[in-house]
């Protein structure tokens, strides 16, 4: 009983703010947005660490595209039976960099290039290496 008298309540109260005009909204919200408390230093350390994550994001990049033009630590696994293309190899090290940065990425290119071998590369690597 005493929880249909609290939903009644929240209800009605719910109704009576639907019906307030737009431009009471936007006045009381603006004034909100605008206040210089509004970025805690919260606000700032959320900032600040997604800064760094970008910065290691970028870090990790290859630096090109070949063998030549970047530099590969990531051995081959031992578990795959067939080579990896050259840029498959440098895929697969980008994968592992962002995975000991314990960076999120996306691994995008054209269909039919290998990303399923890069993954699987990359799985192959951690149960090699890391014993996962």
């Amino acid at each position: 009983m005493l929880l249909n008298i609290a939903a009644l309540l929240q209800i009605a109260l719910l109704q009576k703010e639907s019906e307030i005009p737009m431009e009471e909204l936007l006045r009381r919200y603006k004034k909100e947005a605008a206040s210089p408390d509004r970025k805690s230093e919260d606000g700032m350390e959320s900032e600040n660490r997604i800064a760094d994550a970008a910065a290691a994001a970028r870090s990790a990049q290859p630096t090109g595209n070949t063998f030549l033009t970047t530099n590969v630590r990531t051995k081959f696994p031992f578990l795959l039976k067939h080579p990896l293309r050259e840029y498959q190899h440098i895929g697969l090290d980008w994968l592992v960099t962002m995975y000991e940065k314990r960076l999120n990425g996306i691994l995008a290119d054209e269909m039919g290039l290998g990303k399923t071998i890069m993954t699987i590369a990359l799985l192959a690597h951690l149960a090699c290496e890391k014993g996962i």
